[in-house]
């Protein structure tokens, strides 16, 4: 399974990803980003890379993606839900998330909370014994993006 956060159209930051995947994908893709935090603090090392123009921030501890949070962009947008039922923007959700995150036929997941009249959506993935919280929201234009990922 590949949970995370598209970034262009050739580049994703999955979770697990290494800090050095990371800034290579983004030096390779041409992001511009910056480092805004990265210190060692009680023998845990924590990094911030922020991608300004995305609106995307993507937090590392001891140099492993942990925990990634966007804004809507071109990238994470995963469909418009413009004149759909309830019904059909789970289903849609469920369909849409197994195939940008490429669930394995084992990947159990299990949607928390859904707000039917702002469709925000909290779920759970659990893959292999990790369990993955992804936060989903609608725009004024209808549209659902991945709005955070992270490990539990």
């Amino acid at each position: 399974m590949r949970a995370g956060i598209r970034v262009s159209d050739t580049f994703r930051v999955v979770l697990g990803d290494t800090r050095e995947e990371v800034i290579e994908g983004l030096d390779n893709s041409g992001i511009k980003y910056m480092l805004s935090f990265d210190k060692v603090q009680n023998k845990s090392k924590e990094t911030i890379i922020q991608i300004p123009a995305l609106g995307t921030e993507v937090s590392l501890k001891n140099d492993i993606v942990v925990y990634m949070q966007s804004k809507c962009n071109d990238y994470n947008s995963l469909f418009d839900s413009y004149d759909m039922s309830s019904i059909d923007v789970i289903k849609k959700i469920k369909e849409t998330m197994a195939t940008e995150f490429e669930f394995r036929k084992k990947t159990e997941f299990k949607i928390e909370s859904i707000n039917l009249k702002t469709l925000d959506t909290n779920m759970i993935i659990n893959d292999n014994g990790s369990n993955i919280r992804v936060h989903i929201q609608r725009n004024n234009k209808h549209e659902l993006y991945i709005s955070t990922v992270k490990y539990e």
